[in-house]
Parts: structure tokens; C-alpha cells; sequence
């Protein structure tokens, strides 16, 4: 990178350029002229320190730490929007429980318990478990053989047949 020598450390204002950037959604079409109307420096310049090995490390140092808040803010958002709408839906039941067609309520139980993962699934995996019972001569002869060295086998390459 031949632009990356000319800027060699990190200062405050690239420090907040990389966080205007994160707030902006990262690097976006249009990205340098709004950069350069904000911090008053000019697009070639706003270039050569986004490009810059220096400023790269910091922004993907401050977009990850940046970025887990992101993930947790929106996890609790959703668990709060999920927690809102079971509120509604339990105040709904009973308030008009009574009125409502059975079959609603079981779809509406079905559901949150599917989407809870106690539902049963159509691809559910089938869980076989095979219990062997072996006497202790044939464990220990089983484990004797599992610890001899052993040589490999190689085999030569299939022959094809061309017709």
C-alpha cells in the first residue's frame, strides 16, 4: 500500500473518524464526501487514512468491540420485543380466553412452545443408543488390539476402463 507510509499512527481525529464511520453503518457509497464535509479535511486525504495499515488496525479493533454492544443491544431488544408480545398474548388469553375457539388457543400454545424448542419437530433427529455389554477378557482383548501398532495398506489407483 503505498499511501499506508504517510500515516504511521492512529491520532484522536482518526479515532473519531472510525467511530463516525461505525455510527454511519460502516463504509458506504458517498462515504468521503460526507467525511470530508464533517471533519473538514479533503476526500484524498480521508482515502489515504482509511487506507492506511494503521487506521485499518484501529477500525477493526473498534468495529468488533463496537460491534459485540450492536449484538447485545439487539439481542435485548429482541427478547424485549418477544417478552412484549408473550405479555400481549397472555393478557389476550385471559382476558378472552373464554371466548376464543379452542383450536386458537392450542395453535397459539403450539406455536410458543415451538418456537421455545419444546415442540416437536418434523426433522427431529432419531437418537439410537446401543448399549454393549462385554465381559472384562473381551475389554481388555479389544484395548490390546487398539494399542498395536499397525501397518498400513496402501492400494493402488483404480484402473478405468474406457470403452
Amino acid at each position: 500500500m503505498a499511501s499506508s507510509a504517510s500515516v504511521a499512527k492512529v491520532s484522536p481525529v482518526h479515532q473519531q473518524l472510525a467511530d463516525w464511520l461505525l455510527l454511519q453503518g460502516g463504509m458506504k457509497k458517498g462515504w468521503g464526501k460526507a467525511a470530508a464535509e464533517k471533519f473538514g479535511y479533503s476526500q484524498a486525504w480521508l482515502s489515504t487514512i482509511y487506507h492506511s495499515d494503521a487506521f485499518q488496525d484501529y477500525y477493526a479493533k473498534r468495529a468488533k468491540e463496537v460491534g459485540s454492544h450492536i449484538a447485545v443491544g439487539l439481542a435485548d431488544k429482541l427478547n424485549g420485543v418477544a417478552g412484549q408480545a408473550l405479555d400481549i398474548l397472555a393478557e389476550k388469553l385471559e382476558t378472552a380466553g373464554d371466548t376464543l375457539p379452542v383450536s386458537q388457543v392450542l395453535d397459539i400454545a403450539d406455536m410458543t412452545l415451538k418456537r421455545a424448542g419444546f415442540g416437536e419437530s418434523k426433522n427431529a433427529p432419531q437418537t439410537v443408543v446401543q448399549n454393549f455389554v462385554v465381559g472384562p477378557e473381551q475389554l481388555q482383548a479389544a484395548r490390546d488390539a487398539m494399542r498395536q501398532p499397525k501397518a498400513l495398506e496402501v492400494l493402488p489407483p483404480e484402473q478405468k476402463n474406457e470403452s
